[in-house]
């Protein structure tokens, strides 16, 4: 998922972002990703860090992967396991730990 930094603030955007680009008259357009300046979060147009400049506050965009935290959260917990199983041989073996 995307968030962008509005106001120090991480905003989810989603994962299928609406990308606009500045024409040479000034107006505002939606746009393919690969032309995109900025972005459209809640009706409000932004420059998209990194992008051609448009004449809009500045966010950066981060990706975020859902799955990344369960990932994190079952290795602490298969870590977790792996330790008390440890004790309890140990423990089993008359070995302090």
């Amino acid at each position: 998922m995307y968030y962008a930094k509005i106001n120090e603030e991480k905003v989810p955007v989603g994962q299928r972002l609406k990308w606009v680009k500045q024409q040479t008259n000034g107006k505002i357009v939606l746009c393919e990703e690969s032309e995109g300046q900025g972005i459209v979060v809640d009706g409000d147009t932004y420059h998209v860090f990194g992008r051609g400049k448009i004449d809009k506050p500045t966010v950066h965009l981060v990706w975020e992967d859902p799955m990344l935290g369960l990932i994190e959260m079952a290795d602490a917990m298969a870590e977790y396991i792996v330790e008390q199983e440890y004790k309890n041989i140990m423990g089993e073996l008359g070995v302090m730990v």
